[in-house]
């Protein structure tokens, strides 16, 4: 599969995860999640540092209303809207 492909399905499924309210997602629970599908779907998985880049990129290119709450010695990690989606956005004509 092209990077760029695998890189959507990757923001995709984050964006699944973070609009799900019924867990707390901390950076080890949302990587496991990733991967758990990447595996499922294409037998392979992400690195937390890629996990990471996908984060800055939906925070700083798609302005996603991420926030971080500390709990604890951990980082809590959601949308502050919980309306929010990264497939109510349009696209633009490059993406």
């Amino acid at each position: 599969m092209p990077k760029n492909k695998d890189f959507f399905h990757r923001i995709a499924i984050i964006d699944e995860c973070l609009r799900r309210r019924d867990k707390k997602w901390y950076v080890d629970e949302l990587l496991d999640s990733v991967n758990d599908r990447l595996l499922l779907d294409y037998g392979k998985s992400i690195s937390v540092r890629t996990l990471k880049y996908d984060l800055d990129y939906l925070l700083k290119e798609k302005d996603a209303p991420i926030e971080k709450i500390r709990d604890g010695n951990r980082v809590l990690i959601r949308y502050s809207n919980v309306n929010f989606s990264i497939k109510n956005i349009p696209l633009h004509d490059e993406e």
